[in-house]
């Protein structure tokens, strides 16, 4: 998935804090029916956080990651923290 790769380059590359990644709400819906990072990758960015947010301006395999580096967050209510 090119959200999975997004999100490891994103970490590979910067100190972020957290990722914000937008999605279209149908990818909302199956990403959170399978696993996105494998076990290794969890266990190698567990003081990362993911949140995803579903957008219904984006269609179908649209996506946007942000890096994040403030300790607050403002996010919509619809955001949910994947790890």
């Amino acid at each position: 998935m090119r959200i999975r790769a997004a999100i490891l380059n994103l970490f590979s590359n910067i100190e972020a804090k957290a990722a914000l990644v937008t999605v279209s709400e149908s990818m909302f819906v199956s990403i959170f029916q399978q696993s996105l990072l494998s076990e290794q990758e969890k266990q190698k960015y567990k003081d990362k956080l993911i949140y995803i947010i579903p957008d219904k301006s984006y269609h179908n395999e649209q996506f946007t990651v942000k890096a994040e580096w403030s300790n607050i967050l403002s996010l919509p209510e619809s955001a949910k923290l994947l790890y």
